[in-house]
């Protein structure tokens, strides 16, 4: 990938260099006709349990996935033909199942959800907290008198797109103690930016589209990147395998050269050493992606947008941003603290330091792991 315009002063970011490879082939499925697709619909449909049984989803997603592929397995041991009949818990009382045969359909399962706040609901119970929060939140926006959502309604216009990971830890409203309407945030796992393939049908661009009505229809001005420290995503990414998830490492594929580059310059190095180098690498690879969207590209080298990559680390409480400069990540609201300690990631020779000798400060500037030193 080409590094955008060299011209042009307001890029902030050093454009990495793409790994070479033909792009993989598409996968093949064999042609289904429509009348067995429709059949094999119309025979999962006639096993749906009626709605009054209230039979949770979740509980029949197998079955209904091998009646569509036309399977007809026997759920369980026990003798062929034998039937069970297995209890389930919805809104704390015991709901017992008809038969074995049966899911609930799209189409029902709205008819499953508790009803708000019945007296005595386990339901209920469980979201006390975030209704309790809620009540704060009313009060303060609300109750008293506050213009802010006044001026809400008459639509939102933030200056700034985030690209955060969807980890609980790292809200990123909450770790900027930001208003409704300061940031439009967009959430994934492992805070990553596909390349831009509009005309890929196989995939869905959900973070595309997010940001295409970002920088389109709110026109922001500013675009960060924000990771962060023990990314799952990142720890899948560097494992190679993620048993039992479907889409995981599909997704995760984007921050391949990461993880190419990470290990490459730290070999030797333990796992939590090559996640960080990752977690750094994978930020600067979202970075890059982002000037292959032409009208992001333009922006950029017309000065209408910003780009930034972020990293907040919740073991030390900082927040630190890359310096292209420098090829550094450095402390944004830490930095009056004098950095006592050397840089161990300045002039790091690739793969050749044992992690013994790696002690990382808290409070000096952090080399990029994930890109060689210039």
């Amino acid at each position: 990938m080409s590094s955008i315009n060299e011209t042009s002063s307001s890029v902030p970011v050093r454009v990495l260099e793409t790994t070479s490879g033909a792009p993989e082939s598409p996968r093949e499925f064999s042609p289904i006709s429509a009348e067995t697709i429709v059949d094999r619909i119309r025979r999962a449909n006639e096993e749906i349990v009626p709605a009054h049984s209230h039979t949770l989803a979740s509980l029949r997603v197998q079955q209904s996935k091998e009646a569509l592929l036309g399977g007809d397995q026997e759920e369980g041991g026990g003798e062929a033909g034998a039937t069970r009949t297995p209890t389930i818990r919805r809104m704390g009382s015991r709901v017992r199942q008809n038969s074995t045969k049966g899911a609930v359909s799209p189409g029902d399962v709205l008819k499953t959800l508790p009803k708000p706040n019945p007296a005595g609901d386990i339901h209920h119970a469980k979201m006390t907290k975030f209704l309790s929060g809620f009540r704060r939140f009313h009060k303060r926006f609300f109750a008293n008198n506050n213009s802010l959502f006044e001026n809400l309604q008459h639509g939102q216009a933030p200056k700034t797109l985030l690209i955060g990971c969807c980890d609980s830890r790292c809200d990123p409203a909450i770790i900027t103690d930001c208003d409704p309407g300061d940031l439009f945030v967009i959430r994934n796992v492992a805070n990553l930016i596909p390349p831009y393939s509009p005309n890929d049908d196989q995939t869905l661009h959900g973070t595309s589209a997010a940001m295409e009505f970002a920088v389109k229809g709110l026109k922001v001005e500013n675009i960060i990147v924000m990771g962060h420290t023990q990314c799952g995503g990142i720890s899948a990414l560097l494992k190679g395998h993620v048993a039992g998830y479907e889409f995981i490492e599909s997704w995760m594929k984007i921050a391949q050269q990461a993880k190419e580059t990470a290990l490459k310059n730290f070999a030797n190095m333990d796992h939590e050493v090559q996640a960080r180098a990752c977690e750094h690498a994978s930020i600067l690879c979202s970075l890059e992606n982002l000037v292959t969207y032409p009208w992001i590209r333009d922006r950029l080298a017309t000065g209408e947008i910003s780009i930034n990559g972020w990293y907040f680390d919740f073991k030390s409480g900082d927040l630190l941003a890359y310096n292209p400069e420098t090829n550094a990540f450095e402390s944004l609201v830490l930095s009056e603290t004098p950095a006592t300690e050397e840089n161990p990631f300045e002039n790091l020779p690739s793969g050749k330091v044992e992690a013994e000798e790696i002690k990382e400060p808290r409070s000096a500037p952090i080399r990029d792991a994930g890109v060689a030193a210039q």
